[in-house]
Order: structure tokens, then sequence, then C-alpha cells
């Protein structure tokens, strides 16, 4: 009951967050007029078509390399697409996106071993931030190139920064943990040698160690399944800005589809540093923003970012509880098991 109850002030927390958004972006003189948006969307049914076929292929693309990272028959294309999507929810519960890795691999350890789920949540998180730290400078120089204005201040120095961080966190992060695991035992040890976290340090050390192990283990791939690791990084982010495009052609927008992607690019790259959940807020002004900088109309700009964030975040509010509900009653039920199997050996004691 108390989990559900954090859901519904999550999300009505979220709710407020993109209303208000949306709010500061009728205040910058963004109008809405519902009579010209109708008068200028003329709807295409092959490219609302398209809405769900891109949104499934992206599922499927970023489950797909969850497949080849985890390397286990127990783990199918159709459970790892489940732990994506679980993934998905747990970022946008979470300021910055914080728990997507954490719910992936409590996902995946129900099914192999807790050091592979560790270890693959780590190395989706480090191709992602491969992928940030190329196309964000591309991005940017694309849109500079084309005289595209995202109406964010300083967004040259603060891509910069970003771009630095990510590079430095992901090559910090592998190179420590495949060459330098001794130095990071050594910095848990430290780290934990408050009075409260004390008693965690046995078990962080024994888990550093394990996931650097399976890490070790997902280095050794060929050269092709790394290549494909880092294509299908790629892949499944250009088909998630896609269904963005597909709306906005859906509605017979005239949008730059290319200006429109290197947005979005940049936009989520940003959402990760906002303190609050899925970026709520920040998202709706951003894009909003600059959209029509794209080629959207005024008075589709609310409407289109509307129903994007439906597509892009409500969706996986929803999904979500779902998955991991189902995952937890799965757990609950073997426990009964194990139970009635320790009970013999407790009455045969004297």
């Amino acid at each position: 009951m108390r989990d559900v109850n954090q859901t519904w002030k999550m999300l009505l927390l979220t709710l407020a967050l993109s209303a208000l958004g949306l709010l500061l972006l009728a205040l910058t003189g963004q109008r809405f007029s519902p009579e010209d948006f109708r008068a200028l969307v003329k709807l295409d049914p092959l490219y609302l078509v398209l809405v769900p076929v891109t949104l499934v292929l992206w599922w499927l693309t970023a489950g797909w390399r969850i497949q080849m990272l985890v390397g286990s028959k127990d783990v199918g294309l159709l459970r790892a697409t489940k732990a994506l999507l679980l993934s998905l929810y747990g970022a946008a519960v979470t300021p910055g996106s914080t728990g997507a890795n954490v719910a992936l691999a409590w996902f995946l350890s129900r099914y192999v071993d807790s050091r592979r789920a560790a270890a693959t949540a780590i190395f989706v998180l480090a191709l992602d931030m491969v992928y940030f730290s190329w196309s964000l400078p591309l991005c940017f120089f694309l849109l500079q190139w084309r005289g595209i204005d995202l109406h964010l201040p300083l967004i040259g120095p603060v891509l910069g920064v970003i771009v630095g961080v990510v590079a430095v966190t992901a090559g910090g992060l592998a190179y420590g943990l495949t060459y330098q695991t001794r130095r990071l035992e050594q910095l848990v040890w430290w780290l934990t040698g408050f009075r409260l976290l004390t008693r965690f340090r046995r078990g962080a050390i024994r888990f550093l160690r394990e996931t650097a192990d399976a890490i070790q283990e997902i280095r050794g791939l060929p050269p092709l399944k790394q290549f494909l690791l880092h294509f299908s990084s790629a892949l499944g982010f250009l088909l998630h800005f896609l269904v963005a495009n597909m709306v906005a052609a859906g509605l017979g927008l005239p949008v730059d589809h290319i200006d429109l992607v290197a947005m979005q690019s940049i936009i989520i790259a940003l959402s990760f540093f906002v303190p609050t959940p899925g970026g709520a807020g920040f998202f709706e002004i951003a894009l909003g923003s600059s959209s029509r900088s794209a080629g959207i109309p005024e008075a589709a700009v609310a409407p289109f970012v509307v129903i994007w964030r439906l597509l892009s975040y409500y969706l996986y509010v929803f999904i979500g509880p779902f998955i991991g509900g189902a995952a937890m009653l799965r757990d609950s039920a073997k426990k009964p098991a194990a139970s009635s199997a320790a009970v013999p050996a407790e009455s045969s004691r004297p």
C-alpha cells in the first residue's frame, strides 16, 4: 500500500511540474489557439500508424542491446525488453533518471547472477555515455550550422561541461572497474567507515569485486559484438527520437526532421541534470521553446509537446508497475516454497 501511495504522489508531482512547465511556456509567449490548431492539423493515417511501430522498434532495439550484454538463455528478447521498460519507469520516477539502472539490475537479477545483472546495468550506462559524448557535439554544431536557436542560455558552455563530465565518468568507471579494482575497494572501505555505513562494507566490496569480474567477461566479447552494442545504442536513441517526428508528421506539421532529432538529443541529455522526476517541467519548457525553430507552428507547440510527453514519459509510468509488480509476485511465490523446504530440517533437530 505504501508503494502505491508513493507512486500516486510521484505521479501528481510530475503532473504538477509538467503543468507548471507548460504555464511558463505560455508566459514566455507561446500561445495556444484551439481554432488555429484544428485548422492547421491534417491527420496522416500512415504516420499515425508508424508512431506505435517506431515505438515498439525502439523497445526491441534497446532490449536487444540488453540481451547481448546479459548473454544468458534465460533472458531472451522479450524479457530483455521488459527489463528496458522497467528501467524507463525507474528513470521516470527518480530525479535525473538515476533509478533506471537500479531498476534494470534488480529485474535482471531475477534471472541471472546478480553480478552479471549489475555489470549489464553499468555497461548500459557506459554505452549511453559514449553515445552522448559524440552525439551532443555533432548535434550542437549541426544546429549552429543550420542557424537554429535552441533558446537555452549558455547552451554551448553547458554542453561542453556535460560532454567533459560524461567522458571522464565513463572513462573513469571503465578504467577503475577494469584495472583499478583494488583502489576502488579501498575507496569503498573508506566511504563505509562511518558508523551507519559500516554494516554495508563487506557486501559493497563483494558486490564491487563480482561486478568487476562480470565486466571483464563482457569486455572479452568479440569485436563484432562490441560494434553491435554501440550500433544498437545509436539506433535505439534515433528510433526514440523519431517517435516525436512521426507524431509531428502525423499531425501534418511542416517540421524539419533533422533539426527535431538534434534538438531532442540535446534536450534529453540536459534533462538528466535536472533534479525533478524524468526532467518534468524542464522538458516541456525546453522542447516547447525550441520546437518552433524546427518548423512547428505556434498553435501546435503545446499539443505536440503534450502528446510527445505522454509517449516518452507517462506511458512508462503506467507500464512500469505492471512489470515490476509481476516480478515481485514471482519472488513472493518462491519464498513460501523455500520456507516449506526448510521445515523438515528444523523439525529434525533434537
